[in-house]
């Protein structure tokens, strides 16, 4: 080939590449083609995880459109602008709960008498992972608000007790493997009331009058809280809050076997009501009296449920021996139990229902396990699952609790009685380190709100399962710790 030929075709080439980025160019800027090279993003609050798709029964999946992240300030918004999805908080957390708190305050009556008023405002508290700060928001704005400033390091595991006015933090101490439990109070630094003194010149008559608060709404102050307490024994490895979440039940380990232990969050009180020469034990406090416990599952050995009565201190075998199997018990109702049992079969999750009247082991249609679901307190049977889309074969369900697997979930009901399920809430992921693999799901008490645990990245996420939020006034009020937001 000549040098001319060879230069003429290279400047053929360069010119059809210009023409090619120039129609790409030109299309791209039209709006008439998109990329698939990266995910879609949301135009107010950065990019979002998920892509936007309808299923076969017309449900909008999860979408930039209909997923609220974290609000950067405390904007007033309408809580019927609130998407039923919710990015609660993004960073890693130790773990999430519902609180309830007593807000006080004084108001005048129809006689003109001043009178006080006690409301109970739901809220939802948050440990974070690495700092070990409370964070505290509602289902009715996107703000985060800080409310302590105790720095735990690497706070591994939280539990809140007490209707959200008492956390458990567990870490390592001084990074080596002995485990660290500590139980405080979350209490106020700012008193309810202000008492008053006054002396008459007259009379000289003393009188003591207490003042409450005339603010009618609930401020999320920031650093306001502080946790007060004192520590567990170390080496704690398993404990469980009681349904009311004013007592807890925990299993401490020694060369002689395993002690159940129950504390009583409210007095201090330890009560060792349980012991064993076993200690590898899984255990879930699932009614007032009965704990679940269940031998540590693999997908390699047989294993049981037991029920033991802390009140009667009666062991009794549920349900086993199965291959891996795991356990969620409910809420007594009509003197009836009904346990979630997860077992190992074929290298597969199987999802079953005991039924501990009348001895029933029922397979249900949705395949998960146990410990990603939670019971509804208020309709028997129904309970609220995170659902793998697919399940590879793997041992089970040691290849989930090793990391080996993780799954892409999507959240679902079932009603055990009756078998019907229902999808909640479909997530279309579109990278595997965006997908949602579903763990420690709550249910607030009212059960119009779930959240729960991203274990991919350990973000906190919420949703609404049944009506918006009531209109809450939303203000921004000036403190002298900064910007608080102000919840009814």
């Amino acid at each position: 080939m000549s040098r001319r030929t060879f230069v003429t075709i290279l400047i053929v080439i360069f010119f059809l590449i210009l023409i090619v980025f120039g129609i790409i160019f030109y299309l791209s800027t039209t709006g008439k083609i998109t990329t698939f090279l990266s995910p879609k993003t949301s135009t107010n609050n950065g990019s979002s995880n998920f892509d936007f798709n309808s299923n076969q029964d017309g449900e909008l999946q999860a979408n930039p459109a209909n997923i609220a992240e974290p609000a950067a300030n405390n904007t007033p918004i309408r809580p019927d602008e609130i998407p039923a999805l919710r990015h609660i908080y993004k960073d890693p957390v130790a773990g999430a709960g519902f609180a309830y708190i007593q807000h006080k305050y004084s108001t005048t009556s129809i006689n003109n008498k001043q009178v006080v008023i006690t409301e109970t405002v739901p809220l939802i508290r948050i440990v974070d992972r690495a700092k070990g700060y409370i964070f505290e928001t509602a289902t009715s704005t996107l703000f985060n608000t800080r409310i302590t400033n105790t720095t735990v390091p690497k706070t591994y595991e939280s539990l809140f007790g007490i209707d959200g006015n008492g956390v458990l933090l567990r870490t390592l101490a001084n990074d080596s493997d002995t485990i660290v439990s500590y139980f405080g109070r979350v209490k106020s630094k700012f008193p309810e009331t202000i008492t008053s003194t006054t002396t008459s010149s007259t009379t000289g008559k003393t009188t003591v009058t207490t003042l409450i608060a005339a603010t009618t709404t609930y401020s999320s102050v920031p650093d306001s809280y502080s946790i007060t307490g004192d520590f567990l024994s170390n080496n704690i490895k398993i404990l469980t809050l009681s349904p009311d979440t004013n007592k807890l039940f925990y299993l401490s380990t020694s060369e002689g076997g395993a002690t159940g232990i129950t504390l009583d969050l409210l007095t201090g009180q330890k009560t060792a009501i349980f012991s064993d020469i076993l200690t590898q034990w899984n255990a879930q406090w699932g009614s007032a009296d009965v704990v679940t416990i269940s031998n540590l599952p693999s997908g390699i050995s047989d294993g049981a449920a037991y029920s033991f009565n802390v009140k009667t201190r009666v062991l009794s075998r549920l349900v086993g021996p199965f291959v891996g199997l795991t356990a969620l018990s409910s809420q007594v109702v009509n003197n009836n139990t009904l346990t979630l049992i997860g077992r190992a079969e074929n290298d597969l999750l199987t999802l079953s229902s005991f039924n501990e009247k009348n001895k029933s082991l029922v397979q249900l249609a949705l395949k998960t396990l146990p410990e990603k679901c939670v019971w509804s307190k208020k309709t028997e049977g129904l309970a609220y699952c995170a659902v793998p889309k697919t399940i590879p074969i793997g041992t089970y369900p040691d290849a989930w609790y090793q990391g080996f697997v993780s799954f892409n979930d999507d959240i679902w009901s079932i009603n055990v009685i009756t078998g019907e399920t229902r999808i909640k809430q479909r997530f279309v992921a579109i990278k595997p380190e965006q997908q949602i693999d579903g763990i420690n799901l709550m249910l607030n008490k009212t059960e119009d709100y779930l959240i729960f645990t991203n274990r991919n990245d350990l973000s906190l996420w919420g949703l609404r399962l049944i009506n918006p939020p009531k209109p809450l006034p939303i203000t921004s009020t000036a403190s002298t710790t900064g910007t608080s937001s102000t919840v009814r």
